[in-house]
């Protein structure tokens, strides 16, 4: 599953690793390949999801996530973006305090069946 960079998401080079927290000892830093992983791990429980991938991007501490999906046949797709909208941005808030400005969702069936 390739990505093409849409207009929705601001240009900039995805960091090796991002800053998602500064206590009094140092800071605290999540590879981008892990934050991918935690994300594609919560994509992959939601029913009617067969494959999935994702890319995170940082702007001005913002954080700009793309999630490319293919999906079982039969599958409301409206229905099942919005909950892979919304359960990724709680999950990867709750666990990292990142913010979230942007989930882009986006759905290739290689066979043609969704």
């Amino acid at each position: 599953m390739a990505f093409k960079r849409g207009n929705a998401t601001p240009k900039a080079k995805e960091p090796k690793y991002i800053n998602v927290g500064s206590p009094e000892g140092g800071q605290i830093k999540v590879a981008t390949s892990t934050l991918c992983q935690m994300i594609v791990k919560n994509v992959d429980e939601i029913p009617g999801i067969k494959e999935s991938k994702a890319k995170i991007n940082v702007v001005d501490e913002l954080a700009y996530i793309i999630v490319g999906v293919s999906l079982n046949e039969g599958v409301i797709v409206p229905e099942v973006g919005e909950q892979i909208q919304t359960t990724t941005k709680e999950r990867i808030q709750n666990l990292t305090g990142l913010d979230i400005k942007e989930i882009s969702v986006l759905v290739n069936n290689k066979d043609g069946n969704a």
